[in-house]
């Protein structure tokens, strides 16, 4: 009897023993999870830092072409003003035998003028 007591006493230390392990652990494990937030939070700020350093680094080359294309659009809208221009208004449009409408361009030997009656004469 003796020899089963000191068995029962052996397994509840040993119980004992790995309950306090898995104390431990879930407390290591608490531990660990909060340090890997705080990682995933720190990871998360040098990602929006870098982002914000590219950002900037390339907003230069962002702007010089934006100011590029701002003056294409500028250009072909000067462009087609002047073409507009060139254009007739008494002449009528007229529907051609496919049903699209036309308008015939006739050199008139007018000025031509971006629309307030100033410009370069034609070349004729």
């Amino acid at each position: 009897m003796c020899l089963r007591r000191a068995e029962r006493d052996q397994a509840l230390i040993e119980k004992q023993e790995l309950k306090e392990a898995i104390r431990d652990y879930k407390v290591k494990e608490v531990e660990l999870h909060d340090q890997l937030h705080f990682l995933q939070q720190r990871l998360h700020l040098l990602e929006e830092e870098v982002l914000r350093d590219l950002a900037k680094l390339h907003l230069p080359t962002a702007e010089d072409e934006a100011l590029f294309w701002k003056d294409r659009y500028i250009k072909l809208a000067w462009l087609a003003n002047q073409a507009m221009a060139d254009i007739p208004l008494e002449t009528p449009a007229k529907k051609d035998e496919t049903g699209y409408t036309t308008i015939s361009l006739q050199n008139s030997g007018q000025n031509k003028t971006n629309g307030d009656g100033h410009g370069e004469p034609q070349a004729t």
